[in-house]
């Protein structure tokens, strides 16, 4: 709704003499004021039914009665035109744009990164960089190592990558059923029908009763798997491999009313050995059973050493057989 005296200070007034030869007619290039208009035929005030004013575009619209006639139009104007398009701003700084976005709190100059910064891959992670100095012992540098990558490396392949390095000699601790590493190099790439794994990954039989290993290795691993025309599927797997740890299998004496810790010794008897973390499988009168506090059992793995739960009580009768892959290294 506009008001007459609002624009009282800078109202001009303006008559023109026109002759209607199309409906529509441009009074002006700017708006007009609505209610000041008066349409003037032979000092005889036409009447609003022959026609209407579109004030913001300054547009006169005529009934077709009034063709071919000539008018006096009296109006008066606003000192802009309502029907364009005004931005404080122009409209190109707000657009996208294609190259990278702004970072304002990105320090130094442009990165020098091998990864591509492209919104295909994200990244995460964290480096460290230590020194350890004592007076019994020499100067060493420790280092520590974890990211993650994530995304498309194109079109059709993915990336998925964990790579941690922690220059620790331990490994995690084995009382929850989940594990997580502190060394380990582990990337895949692959698309909807194929899988390419480089680092450590585990070795495993599918389902079956014959040839039986579980194996944490180190190497490449391929996987792919084809439709035919019937609705089946064919599985290729192809791997070469390493094994990060030799084999070992202890047959336990259990104690009467001793939960553990029971010590777990290599294939030639060594007592001081690292478990690999997540190999072992531990059997009570051939029942496999489950790592956690809450379950079965918990296990050191850089003590070697096993400790059963409360859910199975330990006699002298029970047959105990561990199953594991350990490395000698202290």
């Amino acid at each position: 709704m506009w008001s007459n005296t609002a624009w009282g200070q800078v109202h001009n007034e303006q008559k023109r003499t026109i002759t209607l030869l199309k409906d529509t007619t441009q009074l002006d290039t700017i708006s007009v004021v609505p209610g000041s208009v008066l349409v003037w035929q032979s000092d005889t005030l036409v009447h609003t039914r022959f026609w209407r004013l579109e004030a913001h575009s300054a547009r006169l619209i005529t009934d077709s009665v009034m063709r071919g006639t000539t008018v006096v139009v009296q109006y008066k104007t606003m000192p802009i035109n309502l029907s364009q398009p005004f931005a404080h701003k122009p409209i190109t700084l707000i657009a996208a744009k294609k190259e990278a976005p702004y970072k304002p709190f990105l320090i130094g100059g442009p990165s020098s990164s091998l990864i591509s910064e492209g919104d295909g891959i994200r990244k995460s992670g964290s480096i460290s960089r230590g020194i350890t100095i004592g007076n019994n012992q020499n100067l060493s540098v420790n280092s520590a190592l974890n990211l993650q990558l994530n995304g498309k490396i194109t079109e059709r392949y993915s990336l998925l990558a964990s790579i941690s390095d922690d220059n620790i000699p331990i490994q995690p601790d084995g009382n929850t059923s989940t594990l997580q590493d502190f060394d380990q190099v582990f990337i895949q790439i692959s698309d909807t029908n194929t899988r390419l794994i480089a680092g450590d990954f585990v070795l495993a039989k599918p389902m079956g009763y014959y040839l039986q290993y579980n194996k944490r290795t180190q190497g490449l691993y391929f996987n792919q798997t084809k439709n035919r025309p019937d609705s089946t599927k064919v599985t290729m797997e192809a791997s070469a491999s390493v094994s990060k740890g030799r084999f070992g299998r202890n047959v336990i004496q259990g104690v009467e009313g001793n939960q553990g810790p029971y010590r777990l010794t290599g294939a030639d008897g060594e007592q001081f050995i690292i478990v690999l973390g997540g190999t072992e499988q531990v059997f009570i009168d051939g029942k496999l059973l489950q790592r956690g506090t809450d379950k079965d059992y918990v296990i050191d793995y850089n003590a070697a050493e096993i400790t059963f739960t409360p859910r199975h009580l330990i006699t002298k009768d029970r047959r105990i057989t561990v199953e594991f892959q350990y490395s000698e290294k202290r």
